[in-house]
């Protein structure tokens, strides 16, 4: 089973917790108890840390009725639970028209009311942030908040200013931790969720260097 992710940082994951009787299962349908860990992702697997031999994915426990005297266990990364349908991960995907524009929205939708915020965080793509409804088909929007980030790619790494203090032009990480810092309000976490802030931008390792070429 492979993670989302092949490297999370230690803010990022929470290990050693202990599964209780009707708190997770396995995609197969059978209730799990034991050790677990949790990354900031949403991603729940088996073992107190990662372990690519034994660790396996954990899906929130369910059971749905479907007649009297007949259980059936929902996956819910596949199939929709009462009219609602489970937030999945999603990574952005960038093309030139984002650099060009300068900016790109990110979505992120929070579990309501659970105990540790940055946990219940993750990042989804805009087609199923749309769908956040309090009936019918989509996101639940009893259990789910969501807020839109405008996330800076280009641009100078940090704020020019001038010697009396006055931001001349705005930088990108300066940006993007005044956008992170000032949505932790509407969603308490998100700070401790989006710690890179010139991931995707032009500053970022990992951009293609046809991009960094053309855009610093």
């Amino acid at each position: 089973m492979a993670r989302l992710k092949i490297y999370y940082p230690e803010n990022q994951i929470i290990r050693n917790l202990t599964a209780l009787p009707k708190q997770w299962m396995l995609e197969d349908g059978t209730e799990y108890v034991g050790p677990y860990h949790r990354y900031s992702s949403g991603e729940v697997y088996t073992e107190s840390g990662w372990n690519e031999f034994q660790s396996k994915k954990l899906i929130p426990y369910r059971i749905t009725y479907q007649s009297p005297g007949n259980l059936t266990y929902d996956k819910l990364t596949k199939t929709k639970v009462l009219g609602f349908t489970a937030p999945t991960y999603y990574f952005p995907i960038l093309t030139e028209d984002d650099y060009v524009n300068g900016t790109v929205d990110r979505y992120f939708v929070q579990r309501r009311n659970l105990t540790n915020p940055v946990y219940s965080i993750i990042e989804v793509s805009q087609n199923q942030f749309n769908t956040i409804k309090l009936t019918g088909d989509g996101i639940n929007g009893n259990l789910y908040s969501g807020i839109i980030l405008p996330w800076k790619l280009t641009g100078p790494r940090f704020d020019v200013v001038s010697a009396e203090g006055v931001r001349l032009e705005p930088g990108v990480e300066s940006t993007n931790k005044r956008v992170v810092d000032i949505n932790s309000i509407k969603m308490p976490g998100i700070e401790n969720y989006l710690t890179d802030y010139i991931e995707l931008s032009v500053h970022w390792p990992a951009t293609p260097q046809i991009i960094k070429d053309k855009f610093l």
